[in-house]
């Protein structure tokens, strides 16, 4: 395996904020509160221990949730690491490192992986650097996403497979009634491979074993990462969310945050920043249903059904904390609230989000992490290179604009004809006469610009015909370039946005997940390009 890195930054499709942040992160100082370093992160553990989270009732309430999950949890050995990192969570000298994601069926697009193993990373790496600290990677389930759409399918070979049912509320408390079928989909696609027999046992066992889908994306993830001592953690828990009443009450009641998140997107305006905050950030749980919190005059609304005043509404929060649900502005805070963490690891737009909430945590008394954008990559097999270098091209190149990639393509085989650049220079110089002949008299002017424009456009014809001449001479080579760009950027969008995991699991053994992890490191702020050698 061989890796090259090439600037997360220089890639067109990434956040215009976050790009600042890689690029010019001085400028955005007073967005985030810890540099993207190890010595950031060090003064992030001075200023995290005067924000205390009840680790007790967080030890309990993960060992309840994995026994929940697997009966046989704590006393499979395979486990160990995971147990580990769940008890030393006890310790005051133990931070946890999160990352967090939706409830994709099967993973979902390759980054849900990179965005984990992220995580995992920097936890080692803190380790062989702060010895006296322990340091624990997270996995925070977004299992209260009520966006069905988004996590229903996957992408394997060019086809897209889907779960198909009725869905409606949290996402994780859906049964995974339906995903049997899309179990022996997938299973019969790889059916005659013996290397995907105990991926597909694991598949088997989360989808079809009655779970709902929070459950099951929990077996799930352990199965993959549990050699990592990844902890899962699921915050739609009532337990767990009583540490964020208070919050809860200031937000619903007063419409705290509103107004400071607002101002703190419309000063980072020019780098358009994703989240628009709501007068009040949380959505009521019921069965099947997740219904935005509205204020109508002196009542609390939600969907149609519920309606309370303030004394009422703050009751229910008292006694039912589970029932309200944090959107994307709250929900970092309640991680902080309950999480002993240092940093959160995330894609560019989650970044860029969490750039908006700095003040918003000030205000709710929250501790606000360190904050880097997680490891991206691009995994390339050895017919694309030796594609890639029939064509005289360059693995970086494949990451230009596909306009661009066929000049170089052209450039580099010296397909690209000097008649043409001399045409265009002729054009060029008809514009210019046409300029110049403006102060002649009308009767002049006329023709003369009357013939540039014929000329123009006898020349454009005669230069598209040499156009078309010169890619059917290199339609071979065009084509196989359409095919590997197609393959990095399947249907317009990047790899690791598009494709499932299992492909590049079983047909790369040694760079999934191993050497994926080994040339990851979130402070780089680099793509890793990892190819066979």
């Amino acid at each position: 395996m061989q890796t090259q890195e090439f600037p997360l930054a220089a890639l067109k499709s990434f956040h215009p904020l976050a790009k600042k942040y890689l690029t010019d992160a001085d400028s955005l100082a007073k967005y985030f509160a810890f540099p993207a370093t190890l010595a950031g992160l060090e003064m992030a553990i001075e200023s995290r221990k005067n924000f205390k989270v009840n680790r007790n009732l967080l030890h309990e309430r993960l060992k309840g949730w994995y026994a929940k999950v697997d009966k046989d949890f704590f006393t499979n050995q395979a486990n160990e690491k995971v147990k580990t990192n769940v008890d030393l969570l006890l310790d005051e000298n133990t931070f946890t490192i999160t990352t967090g994601h939706q409830l994709s069926i099967f993973t979902g697009p390759l980054f849900f992986h990179y965005k984990i193993l992220s995580a995992i990373k920097y936890a080692q790496l803190l380790k062989a650097n702060l010895p006296q600290y322990n340091f624990v990677p997270v996995y925070w389930m977004a299992s209260e996403d009520h966006d069905f759409e988004e996590i229903k399918s996957i992408n394997l070979f060019g086809r897209t497979i889907s779960w198909e049912r009725e869905s409606g509320g949290a996402v994780g408390r859906m049964s995974t009634e339906g995903l049997t079928k899309v179990v022996e989909e997938i299973n019969a696609l790889f059916a005659n491979r013996e290397d995907y027999k105990a991926l597909g046992e694991i598949f088997t066992e989360a989808y079809t074993k009655g779970r709902n889908l929070a459950d099951a994306t929990t077996y799930l993830v352990n199965a993959l990462f549990k050699e990592y001592g990844l902890v899962i953690i699921q915050p739609d828990d009532a337990e767990l969310k009583k540490e964020l009443i208070p919050i809860m009450k200031d937000e619903i009641l007063n419409q705290t945050l509103y107004p400071i998140i607002k101002k703190a997107k419309e000063a980072l305006e020019e780098y358009a920043p994703p989240v628009t905050p709501r007068e009040i950030n949380f959505f009521y749980l019921e069965e099947n249903k997740r219904n935005r919190i509205t204020k109508e005059g002196e009542f609390f609304i939600a969907g149609d059904a519920k309606k309370w005043s303030s004394a009422e509404i703050e009751k229910e929060i008292e006694s039912h904390p589970e029932n309200f649900s944090p959107n994307v502005v709250v929900r970092p805070m309640y991680q902080e609230k309950i999480l002993p963490n240092l940093a959160y690891i995330g894609g560019n737009n989650e970044v860029a989000y969490w750039f908006e909430l700095k003040d918003g945590f000030a205000a709710t008394n929250t501790f606000y992490p360190q904050v880097l954008v997680r490891d991206s990559a691009l995994i390339l097999g050895r017919k694309f290179l030796k594609d890639l270098e029939s064509l005289k091209l360059f693995v970086e190149d494949i990451l230009l604009g596909y306009d661009d990639l066929e000049v170089k393509f052209f450039n580099q085989n010296e397909l690209n004809l000097p008649v043409e650049e001399s045409i265009e220079t002729l054009f060029a110089k008809l514009e210019e006469i046409k300029t110049t002949a403006q102060s002649l008299p009308k009767d002049q002017l006329i023709p003369i610009v009357k013939q540039a424009n014929a000329s123009t456009e006898e020349w454009k014809k005669l230069k598209k015909e040499i156009k078309k001449w010169r890619e059917k001479e290199s339609e071979v080579g065009l084509e196989k370039l359409k095919k590997l760009y197609a393959s990095v950027y399947p249907e317009s969008s990047f790899q690791e946005r598009h494709d499932n995991f299992i492909p590049y699991y079983l047909n790369h053994p040694n760079m999934f997940f191993d050497g994926l992890f080994e040339g990851f490191n979130p402070l780089s702020g680099t793509l890793k390009i990892l190819s066979d050698k």
